[in-house]
């Protein structure tokens, strides 16, 4: 999809704050409400919005320990344990990759017993290594390739 200078500025104003209103996004970028909404409808029918979210503090919420696990060897199909990876409410994001990892898996647990709990279920079904998450970073300047 071709996107111009006023839908990337559209996009970013929405990765900033999804719940920011037309008429604030029509006052940043100098276009009608109506031409605005139009435009948003454009690009979630597109598929380029895929949805409006939340950004959630897991800290808050009890999950103290963030976690990296890489999951290689695999020991059944494919299938079989993304639909088994799928069932464990720990993992927020479950991403198949190429190289010597089968799985790239992020998630939350409130201690570190529960990840040990987790891991030794994991275990069985192929090679794990788990790195435990510091701090994280958000690159927002990506919208920015856009532009050139």
């Amino acid at each position: 999809m071709d996107l111009d200078r006023t839908d990337i500025e559209i996009l970013k104003l929405l990765r900033e704050n999804s719940r920011i209103s037309l008429k604030a996004i029509s006052d940043e970028v100098s276009l009608s409400q109506p031409s605005v909404k139009t435009r948003m409808e454009r690009l979630i029918d597109s598929r380029c919005i895929k949805g409006f979210t939340i950004d959630l503090d897991y800290k808050k919420l009890g999950f103290n320990l963030a976690f990296i696990i890489r999951i290689s060897d695999i020991t059944l199909h494919f299938n079989e344990l993304l639909t088994f990876l799928k069932t464990k409410n720990q993992l927020t994001e479950i991403f198949s990759v190429t190289g010597s990892d089968n799985y790239l898996i992020k998630g939350f647990v409130k201690n570190t017993e529960e990840i040990d709990d987790l891991l030794s279920e994991l275990m069985s079904y192929g090679k794990i290594n788990t790195s435990i998450i510091l701090d994280a970073h958000l690159n927002p300047n990506f919208l920015d390739l856009l532009s050139d």
